[in-house]
């Protein structure tokens, strides 16, 4: 029987696997420190969370939930997201201390450090599906995309998508093709860019900052990308228009 799952972490110490269908949690996991990020392998095997604590990050293994690995110390400062690539080969994770690190599973080590990459904290990173590239967005305003895959970042260093944000960037997503990057910012702003021209395709700024929430929650759990981008451009249309749009 298939089990649907979902993972959580919290800020009372814990990471959470829950039955979608029952409602019920599979197992808990407790750690001495504030979780601020977790997620699961795609081929649903592995769990990863970033710690408070010691800035660390632990892989768990998703059935079991035995710890598999922990890597103390991981970042200098608090750790703001971690993710598996597609190929579940490296933990990538970001923090407020500017840097982007990529751990090996196989190796049990780091591959990858950038430690110039932004100016200011960095909350997001989000992977392509075929996990060559990896985009960062941070509290510099900016976004940036690296070609992870083939290590080009090293000689022509990043894709900087700039302008889109007065304010800092709190999340990004790719579209499933990767030709479309979505983010959302602190300054009530959802922009999508065209990713290999690295220029904005559409933004829109409301003064409801639950709206920019919403439509990124339904942007990373439901919609595809192409699909937020043609209500964005409605939406746009409407206020342009001057007809008066709500939404709960």
């Amino acid at each position: 029987m298939v089990i649907f799952r979902v993972v959580t972490s919290s800020y009372d110490n814990t990471v959470k696997t829950w039955d979608m269908e029952t409602g019920k949690v599979l197992w808990t996991i407790e750690h001495e420190g504030i979780i601020t990020s977790c997620n699961i392998s795609c081929d649903g095997k592995y769990v990863v969370s970033g710690s408070d604590k010691g800035n660390a990050i632990s892989v768990f293994d998703a059935v079991s939930a035995t710890e598999v690995a922990c890597v103390q110390g991981h970042h200098r400062s608090t750790i703001t997201r971690c993710c598996f690539d597609p190929d579940k080969q490296r933990v990538t994770s970001v923090s407020y201390d500017k840097t982007i690190k990529l751990w090996d599973m196989v190796a049990r080590s780091t591959s990858i450090a950038i430690k110039e990459g932004h100016s200011n904290a960095i909350s997001d990173c989000c992977f392509t599906s075929d996990g060559r590239y990896l985009c960062t967005a941070s509290w510099d305003k900016s976004l940036k995309i690296w070609d992870i895959k083939t290590g080009e970042f090293r000689s022509r260093g990043p894709v900087t998508l700039n302008q889109g944000h007065e304010g800092s960037v709190s999340s990004c997503r790719f579209s499933q093709d990767a030709s479309l990057v979505v983010s959302g910012g602190y300054d009530n702003a959802v922009a999508i860019w065209e990713t290999d021209a690295g220029y904005k395709k559409l933004s829109l700024k409301v003064l409801r900052f639950y709206l920019v929430s919403s439509l990124m929650r339904r942007c990373k759990v439901c919609a595809p990308l192409k699909a937020l981008y043609l209500l964005l451009s409605n939406i746009l249309a409407q206020i342009q228009a001057g007809i008066h749009a709500e939404f709960v």
